[in-house]
This record gives C-alpha cells, structure tokens and sequence, in this order.
C-alpha cells in the first residue's frame, strides 16, 4: 500500500515537472544552449568513451556558431539542421530531430563528423555519431558547408545531399548529451 502511494505521488510530481518544461516559450535570438555529454566510439580496438562539452550559438543575424571540446582537442560547429517539434499525449514531452555537423580541421585526418539524432524537450539529446573525410568528393557541397544559417528540416525530412552524406558516411559511435538555453547577457 505504501508503495502504491509512493508511485502515486512520484507520477504526480513527473507530470507537474513535465508540465511546467512544456509551457516554456521557443526562445528567440540570440540564444545559446550549453550542455555536457558522452559519447561512444566504436573501432577495432574495442570502445572508448569520451565526456564533451558543447556550446551552440545562433546570433541576431541568424548565423550559427558553436563547438565541441574534449580533453583531446575542439571540434567546430559547421551546419545546424532541426525539425519542428512533435508533441505527444504526455504532458512536457516533446522531441525534434536535430542534426550537427562538426569539422575536424586540425586534425592528421581533416574529417567531418556529423551528430544525428533527437533533441527531447530541448534538454536533452541522444543519437548516432558518423564520420567522413573532409575531402571527399563532393561532401562540402552536400552538407552546404559554408552556408552558417539554421536550417528547418521540412517535416523533419533531411534536404537530400545530407541523407546522402549519411548513407555515405561510417558509423563512429553514439551519443547522449544534457543541457539548456542559458542567457549570455
């Protein structure tokens, strides 16, 4: 019976919490989100985990910056595409695709990793982590690298040379992150 009022009252206060992140407001820019995360890389020698920190910006103007540290160097924030947000039955819950694209510029092997995934309230973030080489054919113009604008996914379809270079692309390992809007006045 305890227990049956314990889970009674922890769903209570779930749907309250949960609520309250639903009503908030899609910020405006300028906005910054900030979180921490993990990932996992997957290679012949077995897997490796590595904690980052990401920051991403998009100023007045609409241009996107932003990037990605570990403890073995940064990675920086070349495309930002995002899909609308889906609500479901539960109350504060909502997700939207979300996909980063990273280069890796400094590096022996100049590579571009790309973050796909789902953004959950926009809080929290999970996904597949992906890798190419920079100088592969035709992979600066099918991300639209150089374009430093957010990009809407239109009913959370991927333009077609991002698909592309997804298929194209090798799987590196998975993700998971936290964080939130923070007001950098």
């Amino acid at each position: 019976m305890k227990r049956n009022r314990w889970m009674a009252a922890m769903t209570v206060l779930g749907v309250i919490l949960l609520g309250t992140i639903g009503m908030a407001q899609d910020p405006e820019p300028p906005l910054t989100w900030k979180g921490k995360g993990q990932a996992t890389l997957i290679s012949e020698e077995g897997t490796r985990d590595i904690e980052f920190d990401l920051r991403i910006h998009v100023g007045e103007d609409g241009i996107v910056s932003g990037e990605v540290s570990t403890e073995d160097g940064n990675a920086q924030l070349e495309r930002l595409y995002y899909g609308e947000k889906v609500k479901f039955d539960f109350p504060g819950l909502e997700s939207r695709r979300l996909v980063l694209v990273l280069s890796l510029r400094d590096s022996d092997n100049p590579s571009v990793i790309i973050m796909n995934g789902q953004a959950l309230a926009d809080r929290f973030g999970y996904g597949e982590l992906r890798a190419r080489r920079l100088s592969a054919e035709g992979l600066k113009e099918a991300l639209d690298l150089g374009n430093k604008e957010p990009t809407l996914l239109e009913e959370g379809a991927l333009p077609e040379g991002v698909r592309k270079a997804l298929e194209e692309s090798a799987p590196m390992g998975c993700f998971k992150m936290t964080g939130g809007f923070v007001d950098e006045k």
